[in-house]
């Protein structure tokens, strides 16, 4: 069972894939950051296999709705980010805003996971390694 730190985290930096360089972002996370919570990702997933799949990337964004709709709004994922310790409100809003790929004011699997899924996975062989995490994290804070 994928611990809810591990879902948190990983959406986290799932989301984070959606923003590119913006000077009106928040600071973002440094690479020993993306390579810790990459770490914290592979510790409680299902498989230690030193990728994350779309299956696990479901299963973190499962732990954001917390009403179980199958979508994540906004409130939702403010009030899990922040009390998990994974970041303040600002970046809460900002990471959503960015996740928000449709712009209708919920977090879904389809269109908005996907696609955020799919700019992590670099090489487009279906799942995130740890370098690809770590390369799209980092690019994030420039």
């Amino acid at each position: 069972m994928i611990s809810l730190r591990f879902a948190l985290v990983l959406l986290a930096g799932t989301f984070l894939g959606c923003v590119l360089s913006h000077p009106e972002r928040p600071a973002l996370l440094d690479p020993a950051k993306a390579r810790e919570l990459f770490a914290l990702a592979q510790g409680n997933g299902t498989a230690k296999d030193g990728v994350l799949s779309t299956a696990e990337v479901e299963a973190i964004f499962a732990n954001f709705d917390m009403d179980g709709d199958s979508q994540v709004r906004r409130q939702e994922f403010v009030n899990v980010w922040t009390h998990k310790g994974l970041g303040d409100i600002v970046s809460a809003n900002f990471l959503f805003a960015r996740a928000d790929t449709d712009s209708d004011g919920t977090i879904s699997a389809s269109p908005d996971l996907s696609r955020v899924f799919k700019y992590f996975d670099l090489n487009g062989d279906g799942t995130v390694s740890e370098m690809e995490f770590v390369v799209v994290w980092s690019s994030l804070s420039h």
